[in-house]
């Protein structure tokens, strides 16, 4: 299977993703602050292992884009938990191809397929899904960003500051640091399992963020931030930082 059957080239590929995101109502310079990494990622990631496409017969780009074009049918809240998944696919994939590496003499162009030991790539249920069913078929319908939250990651992006991630009843679970807040929510609220709400709190300057994230983990003892904690307190205190008020993250849940 050719990695350029449906592009032409990688340009031609970021310019239709490009596109159809911001279809959506995201701006362009918004596309490129929080979502071009990853999906250019999962496009380079598929090129640089011949085996993703001759030896599992799938190709991650075009399922893609596929599957972009179906969320674009409904509207910009699934597009956000669609984007989750495929950040959660393209960890997959790193790991998967770095396994590829040390068990098949394969190049990027090649694969010797008498020589291949397959993986278990049941251990990567994305790209199991691909494999299986030529399809994602993984963003979570029932979990679907709240309009507030959509509103909030988009005032969000490129600031920085603390975020603060809550429960369902809203129990303090964690405090993170960011230089892009709007990106970084997005991260950490699928790899933390986060489905309560969220709030944050910007500092005067990006440097300010390295000192306040320690500090309001000793202050507020998140259930989740497991380091940097002390037992005998702060012998000082700093400027309160105002967090905004908490907004829920997903709509119907």
């Amino acid at each position: 299977m050719n990695i350029m059957q449906s592009f032409k080239n990688k340009a031609q590929y970021k310019e239709l993703i490009q596109k159809t995101v911001t279809s959506f109502g995201f701006s362009a310079d918004m596309y490129q602050s929080a979502f071009a990494r990853v999906f250019e990622e999962l496009f380079e990631n598929n090129a640089r292992c011949a085996c993703l496409r001759e030896f599992y017969k799938t190709n991650v780009p075009e399922i893609i884009v596929d599957e972009l074009i179906k969320v674009k049918k409904s509207n910009k809240k699934n597009f956000l938990t669609f984007f989750e998944d495929c950040q959660t696919l393209n960890n997959e994939l790193n790991e998967l191809t770095h396994k590829i590496r040390r068990s098949c003499s394969c190049n990027d162009k090649t694969c010797n397929n008498a020589e291949h030991n397959k993986i278990d790539i049941t251990k990567f249920p994305l790209f199991n899904a691909l494999v299986e069913d030529k399809n994602l078929k993984i963003y979570k319908k029932e979990l679907i960003a709240s309009p507030e939250f959509i509103s909030f990651f988009e005032n969000n992006v490129g600031k920085y500051g603390l975020f603060f991630l809550y429960n369902k009843d809203k129990e303090l679970l964690f405090i993170g640091k960011s230089e892009n807040l709007g990106a970084e929510l997005l991260n950490i609220i699928y790899e933390r399992n986060i489905e309560g709400y969220v709030a944050v709190a910007y500092t005067k300057t990006i440097s300010d963020i390295y000192v306040y994230e320690n500090y309001c983990i000793i202050r507020e003892l998140p259930l989740l931030n497991t380091k940097n904690m002390a037992v005998d307190g702060l012998s000082f205190n700093l400027e309160e930082l105002k967090k905004s008020e908490l907004v829920k993250i997903y709509g119907n849940n």
